[in-house]
This record gives C-alpha cells, sequence and structure tokens, in this order.
C-alpha cells in the first residue's frame, strides 16, 4: 500500500516518496537485530556545496547521543530497511517526554 496524502481526493492522490530526512520524523530499523532510531531535529545544508545533512537524536545499542547524516547515509541506511516511525499527527517525543 503507498501512502496517501491527509488531503488526497477520491482519485488516491500518491504522496512522493521523500529523498532525505524529514525534520520530527524518527526512523527505525526494521530488523530485530538492532535498537537504532534516528530522531531528526533539523537538516542543514553546507554553506558551499549545498549538502543537506540531518542533525538529531542516534539511539544505538541502548544509548542516546547527538549525531548527525548526510545524503550518503540517507541511501546507506535506506538499503538497511529503515522505516519512519512517526504516525501523521503525532509528537516525536515519547510518552515519558523524552526522544523516541
Amino acid at each position: 500500500m503507498k501512502p496517501v496524502s491527509p488531503t488526497a481526493s477520491a482519485a488516491n492522490e500518491e504522496v512522493a516518496a521523500p529523498d532525505f530526512y524529514e525534520i520530527g520524523h524518527t526512523y527505525v530499523s526494521a530488523s530485530d537485530v538492532t535498537d537504532w532510531r534516528f530522531r531528526v531535529d533539523m537538516v542543514t545544508t553546507h554553506p558551499l556545496d549545498g549538502e543537506r545533512t540531518a542533525l538529531g537524536w542516534r539511539h544505538f545499542r541502548g544509548e542516546w547521543e547527538p549525531y548527525a547524516y548526510g545524503e550518503d547515509d540517507w541511501g546507506v541506511l535506506l538499503v538497511s530497511q529503515i522505516a519512519d516511525a512517526t504516525a501523521p499527527g503525532t509528537s516525536p517525543l515519547a510518552e515519558d517526554g523524552g526522544p523516541r
């Protein structure tokens, strides 16, 4: 099933897949092998070449740490089966107030 925009028409207008991390979204590993997560707080660009970098919090091996992923990481992580765990209309924070 393909994602549909909240304002999609009866013709089921499709939403284009993102080409980079999205602010306010939390990405998770789609496998049970790792507890990897990445919550995106902002995206910035290099002042000379415009390459994007996502800044946020990575959860790995039971620990949260500030982290940055670049455009090259996006492609590598997609191959390793990541999923966007942010449901529409939800906060990127966990119920306890901490990062997801």
